[in-house]
């Protein structure tokens, strides 16, 4: 889990390496780096910052990552991520709405992976709504049954509010491609 930046690491004797530079010299991920807390933080031309690590921190996390690859932070970070192609659903959201489960989510890649500002130890996943509802007709079925007109002109109800059959959220998936 990535460290507050308002915490610095005390200075050792040893000198102090670039997030970048430690990265590339000892094949650390990101993900591992963030475990450390960094010894300086300074900002940067182009509005980010730039973090600073004892060098001795990283060794020892290098040398610690080498005996026990299974202790890498890496490991439990989300997949890696998909290009934007429109909009945006968010993993709970589209649960419910397109009546996913978890493993179903698990086979397309995120489009944005964030932390959760609720504090919980578990990622925010943001999803292209696109892959979602390709994902939620190949899992209820495919294409769905012709809609009757009936349908086509009947209110639209909010997704989340009452639950449906497979069938149901196929209707619904297929109603803006129809």
């Amino acid at each position: 889990m990535p460290v507050s930046p308002k915490k610095l690491a005390k200075r050792d004797k040893t000198p102090l390496i670039k997030r970048t530079d430690a990265a590339k010299l000892y094949k650390l991920k990101p993900a591992d780096l963030d475990t450390l807390l960094p010894a300086k933080i300074l900002d940067n031309f182009y509005g980010g910052q730039t973090k600073k690590y004892n060098t001795g921190d990283v060794e020892r996390l290098a040398a610690q990552l080498k005996n026990d690859p299974s202790s890498s932070a890496a490991l439990s970070r989300p997949a890696c991520t998909t290009k934007k192609k429109g909009g945006t659903i968010m993993k709970t959201q589209a649960m419910q709405d397109y009546q996913l489960t978890a493993a179903d989510m698990g086979s397309i890649k995120p489009r944005q992976v964030k932390e959760n500002p609720h504090g919980d130890t578990e990622f925010m996943y943001v999803y292209n709504l696109v892959d979602v509802k390709e994902l939620a007709k190949t899992v209820h079925g495919g294409a769905a049954a012709s809609s009757s007109q009936s349908q086509k002109t009947s209110p639209r109800k909010s997704p989340g509010n009452s639950k449906r059959s497979p069938r149901k959220a196929i209707q619904i998936l297929c109603r803006g491609f129809i």
